[in-house]
């Protein structure tokens, strides 16, 4: 299985806790975030048990990054971060690359995630990491895309996928790997390269419209209009009958799709 660095969210009821059973170590985290998660997630009683389990595990990466975990998402992200420091103070493995994509999806700090993707390969000794569902130099190729540094960022894409299919097979891509790839030869005006990679992410997820609306974009690009008009309006009939699109509770992601930019774009091949 692949080495998924996992989000957990969490709360904690330390009345409950003292109740059910003493916790005076730290030898049962488990125990402890099992009643975290009784609560809702940074409301004032999750903060006050946060404190009271933080004075009984000081050393739990694990706590201090669920405690980041529920600033960042309430928007106070200079508390979120100084909590997630800590968490890679302890645990560099697991939470460089966590603070890589908390960097790149709330802050857009993309030089600061690209430094903690680099560290996190001198620490793990191999690059063969994955960071949520991402191969972590997919991650890197993103941010680079994102400071408009391309070939680089095409680089990191290609390193990865080819990684991924060499040491372990084809089922260990990335659920979005060929799609990410085929968006950033779009919008490099490598419409066929775009068309080939999209096709290839058609055959690994076939349900998502965000890969039938950039394959349409660059078949119309092409002059393929016809072949454009399907996949643009496979992508609306997927959008408006709930399937499934990239999408975040608390941010737009990069190169986000909405039923807007198909009906435009439709609309322009008519």
């Amino acid at each position: 299985m692949k080495a998924i660095v996992c989000i957990i969210l969490s709360s904690v009821s330390m009345i409950s806790l003292a109740q059910e059973k003493p916790a005076t170590d730290c030898r049962d985290v488990n125990f402890l975030m099992e009643r975290v998660w009784k609560h809702y997630q940074g409301n004032e009683k999750w903060l006050k048990t946060m404190d009271s389990v933080l004075t009984i595990c000081p050393n739990s990466a694990r706590i201090w990054g669920d405690r980041a975990m529920a600033y960042m998402i309430r928007g106070e992200y200079v508390e979120g971060l100084a909590y997630l420091d800590k968490a890679v103070s302890l645990d560099p493995f697991y939470y460089l690359g966590n603070r890589a994509w908390y960097r790149m999806r709330y802050l857009h700090d993309y030089k600061g995630a690209i430094a903690d993707l680099e560290k996190l390969e001198q620490v793990a000794g191999h690059t063969l990491v994955y960071v949520t569902n991402a191969h972590m130099y997919i991650m890197k190729g993103l941010a680079y895309k994102e400071l408009g540094e391309v070939e680089k960022a095409l680089e990191q894409l290609d390193f990865a996928i080819k990684e991924q299919i060499n040491s372990k097979g084809p089922e260990w891509l990335g659920v979005y790997d060929y799609l990410y790839r085929g968006i950033l030869k779009y919008r490099t005006d490598d419409f066929e390269g775009a068309i080939e990679d999209l096709t290839l992410q058609v055959k690994q997820y076939e349900s998502l419209a965000d890969t039938y609306y950039y394959r349409g974009m660059a078949y119309a690009a092409t002059g393929r209009k016809d072949e454009a008009r399907l996949d643009l309006q496979r992508a609306k009939d997927i959008l408006l009958n709930g399937g499934e699109k990239r999408w975040e509770s608390f941010v737009v992601v990069a190169d986000e799709i909405f039923l807007s930019d198909v009906d435009n774009a439709l609309l322009r091949l008519y």
